[in-house]
């Protein structure tokens, strides 16, 4: 887990509370509480239409799996 950074990488400096995506390649993505709520909205609707297909299979800790 990430702790919070209260400078960028940059220089500037960000509140704790700011919602941050770091992407793959280790890019920063800082968003606005309203996008962050859309954005995981829309990550979550693409895990369930995945699930739905049958093209990834949920993994819960602890959980046996089911084949």
């Amino acid at each position: 887990m990430r702790t919070c950074d209260p400078v960028a990488r940059d220089g500037r400096k960000f509140s704790c509370a700011d919602p941050l995506l770091v992407s793959h390649e280790g890019e920063e993505i800082r968003l606005t509480a309203q996008q962050a709520d859309a954005w995981t909205r829309g990550a979550f609707a693409v895990c369930l239409a995945l699930v739905d297909q049958r093209r990834i299979s949920p993994r819960i800790p602890g959980a046996t799996p089911h084949h």
